[in-house]
């Protein structure tokens, strides 16, 4: 039996991502026609664990998916870019889906379906200290509050979609990540939690309560 930890293990989002291009987007109540409607795997967790393995590293994914058609397409993929999914539960709710409508301009708006997401449980799931977790908040705060309990080693947190956080959860992070549009001034911030430095934007939209 191979035994070997692996390097990232993300505890996070897996979704099927419904994308409709369009010239613009629409206003509020607008019908748009003409659209180009595409497919593809998606959740911040699954796109996140399938770069660490297209980079080289053992990655491991920690999340839940639906017992359809749509899961099983998204287990395939993962597994076809490296990522072990010995532990995404297969769930009786529907696979999570992400509505995506993207202008010419690559603007988009999206609209998340979370289903199997946040159905998704910690037990018998074990993280050991020699393997970096990170986690988004696509899956419910009470899912990452968790992980960073049960974490001992490196813990990363995706800070997105924006939401107040607990100040345990923010002290207990060696590494804190926001998007530049969810934080207006990215430049890092550095200040002494649980034993490590942790790195966030100065941004009242992520904060601790």
């Amino acid at each position: 039996m191979n035994t070997t930890r692996p390097a990232v293990t993300v505890v996070g989002s897996i979704n099927l991502d419904l994308i409709a291009t369009a010239d613009r987007l629409p206003t509020a109540g607008e019908t748009i026609g003409g659209a180009v409607l595409s497919e593809q795997p998606g959740g911040k967790g699954a796109n996140q664990a399938a770069a660490a393995a297209r980079l080289g590293r053992s990655a491991r994914m920690v999340g839940a998916v639906g017992k359809d058609a749509s899961g099983q397409r998204m287990l395939d993929a993962l597994a076809a870019a490296g990522v072990e999914t010995s532990d995404v539960a297969l769930l009786p709710q529907p696979t999570g889906t992400a509505l995506n409508v993207v202008d010419r301009d690559g603007e988009n708006q999206i609209v998340v379906c979370p289903g199997a997401n946040m159905h998704l449980s910690l037990d018998g799931v074990e993280f050991s200290p020699e393997e970096t977790v990170l986690c988004q908040l696509e899956v419910g705060l009470p899912v990452v509050l968790e992980a960073a309990r049960k974490t001992s080693g490196f813990f990363v947190l995706n800070a997105a979609p924006a939401m107040d956080l607990p100040a345990e959860l923010l002290e207990r992070c060696d590494l804190v990540i926001v998007n530049e549009r969810v934080c207006p001034d990215p430049r890092p911030c550095r200040g002494e939690a649980g034993g490590g430095d942790v790195r966030q934007g100065r941004c009242g939209d992520v904060r601790a309560r």
